[in-house]
């Protein structure tokens, strides 16, 4: 993991995050961006899954929907291992299969993606501390911006994100919002997706990825840490 720059400047801002342009730090190459526009993320996704739904095999269209059906054992197992394949013969097969899947896909343009998530990412100890009720706690969030902005994190498991600002996400502790890279190894996922309507961007494991920026945004009445960052390829 990076060092955190000694000089850090502590952000917090209470804004909207739909109407808050996208910053991604030093990384300033341009992405498309739907932002909360689902009727061009729609569009756009369709389009890029009628280029390559012939380049995967049914088992491995098959593999992907089981996973987003339940990302759980493939992700446990793998964080488990540290990101490699284990003893479980059965996990092994299946985690192969969704590799080489996404192994035959490469992003024909950056984009920016959107995940939902808890204060877990930056570790147990936040996953408690983080919120008091509905609001963010300002004291941890200039904990996690002193430690980690500025700094890498490391996924070892797939990572599920949407290329759309969707509701699904409103209601979890911490919005990530992901530039990913032209040729990331990702591939589009929501046509099989076992709940389509979620435009589902599936990034392959042991993704690592820079935090740009790490602030608290207001969120109807209450608020979130909105963490801007992009994919390290």
């Amino acid at each position: 993991m990076d060092t955190v720059p000694l000089c850090l400047s502590l952000k917090i801002h209470l804004q909207n995050p739909f109407n808050n342009p996208s910053s991604i730090g030093k990384n300033k190459t341009r992405a498309r961006d739907f932002g909360i526009d689902t009727a061009k993320a729609k569009k756009w996704g369709k389009k890029e899954y009628s280029s390559l739904k012939h380049q995967l095999k049914q088992e491995e269209k098959n593999h992907i929907k089981e996973y987003t059906k339940n990302a759980s054992p493939l992700n446990s197992y793998l964080r488990e291992n540290d990101g490699e394949l284990g003893s479980d013969k059965i996990k092994n097969k299946k985690i192969e299969i969704i590799d080489n899947a996404l192994k035959k896909i490469k992003l024909k343009e950056s984009i920016i993606v959107y995940r939902g998530t808890d204060g877990i990412i930056f570790g147990e100890e936040f996953q408690k501390t983080l919120m008091n009720g509905n609001k963010v706690n300002q004291n941890v969030a200039k904990k996690i911006m002193k430690q980690f902005e500025g700094t890498a994190l490391l996924e070892r498991g797939y990572l599920s994100t949407s290329i759309a600002l969707a509701n699904q996400f409103i209601a979890r502790p911490v919005l990530l919002e992901l530039k990913v890279p032209k040729n990331s190894e990702a591939c589009y996922v929501d046509p099989i997706s076992y709940y389509p309507g979620q435009y589902e961007l599936l990034i392959a494991r042991n993704t690592q990825y820079h935090i740009d920026d790490i602030r608290v945004i207001a969120n109807g009445g209450s608020s979130k840490l909105k963490v801007t960052a992009h994919l390290m390829i």
